[in-house]
């Protein structure tokens, strides 16, 4: 899929990757921020030369999921923006019921796991063909 279906589906919550990416476990998620403030850490005081414990507001901002399982702020570069590559991120079997899984049963999610994803990209949309599993 493209970047502008992935930065609606990461708007709605959910994680992407470029299917050519080559570091394992590599996905991008939006961190909503703290609209309401939240107090300031040691690190970020240090950083900033404000007093810990202040209390400021955070704006929403994307993550990235490194390969290294560490989190770093992320922007997408001229490439990402131009790919059709995006795949949505599932932890589990959550890209549809006959994606590399067993018949489905009371334990495995069913069809309703996507009603929140179709909502976002459309309600004809089939995930199956864009998911990675991690």
């Amino acid at each position: 899929m493209n970047f502008s279906r992935a930065l609606e589906g990461m708007i709605g919550g959910r994680k992407f990757a470029r299917a050519d990416w080559n570091g394992a476990g590599q996905w991008v998620v939006m961190q909503k921020g703290y609209p309401d403030g939240i107090p300031l850490n040691r690190n970020t005081a240090e950083a900033t030369e404000i007093p810990e414990g202040t209390v400021k507001v955070f704006d929403g901002y994307f993550m990235l999921h490194t390969a290294q399982g560490h989190f770093v702020p992320w922007l997408p570069s001229n490439g990402d923006l131009l790919s059709n590559l995006w795949q949505w991120v599932s932890d589990a079997n959550q890209c549809a019921p006959h994606v590399s899984a067993p018949e489905p049963d009371e334990h495995q999610p069913s069809v309703e796991v996507f009603q929140p994803y179709a909502a976002v990209l459309g309600q004809d949309y089939d995930p199956s063909p864009h998911c990675r599993q991690v």
